[in-house]
């Protein structure tokens, strides 16, 4: 599926690619909870089908509680609806399953951002910095990164309240309600 959300093949394709598999798998065997998960990715991402994915990430985790990979899409389905404590408890529990995991260091760090406690989503964006200074969503080149490190506006950090947009847009707003203004010298 992530070829779907990258540029290395078209979504429509990528993704109904995923969910006709993953579907061919579940008709062989309805136990396996990677297949679920999958299937869960695909109607989250393609069909924004929300109570879909819901119960296919709930059949991967009844099925094996610990992929972490499952708990981690579940947790940015849950930030989706609007659900932060239980997005943050199953990010948490994805970070146990899999310690080492980058991407899931920075869902946790997401899933915090987004329940608008800052303090605490930057010391997991700062953990997944030191791991890999290279990893992508980190790097203080990506969107959110900016918005993670001192959210301070005036400093070229906290884009300026009619300026912010794209896909972070709503997450940005909240920050903005936590900025600290100060001149060009930090």
């Amino acid at each position: 599926m992530t070829l779907g959300t990258t540029i290395a093949m078209p979504p429509a394709e990528a993704f109904s690619r995923a969910k006709l598999f993953a579907q061919q798998g579940l008709t062989l065997d309805d136990t396996v909870a990677e297949l679920h998960g999958s299937l869960g990715q695909a109607l989250r991402f393609y069909e924004w089908d929300w109570p879909g994915a819901e119960r296919e990430y709930l059949r991967a985790l009844e099925l094996n509680p610990g992929v972490g990979d499952s708990h981690r899409s579940y947790a940015l389905l849950l930030a989706t609806l609007g659900r932060p404590d239980e997005a943050i408890a199953n990010a948490k529990r994805a970070l146990e399953e899999d310690p080492l995991s980058l991407i899931i260091y920075t869902v946790v760090g997401d899933t915090l951002f987004y329940a608008r406690r800052y303090e605490e989503s930057i010391s997991y964006y700062s953990r997944c910095h030191e791991m890999d200074p290279s990893f992508g969503p980190a790097t203080p080149t990506s969107p959110l990164a900016r918005a993670r490190g001192p959210l301070r506006r005036g400093a070229g950090v906290v884009p300026p309240r009619h300026g912010c947009g794209g896909r972070h847009g709503a997450a940005l707003g909240g920050a903005r309600d936590h900025v600290v203004e100060v001149g060009p010298s930090g």
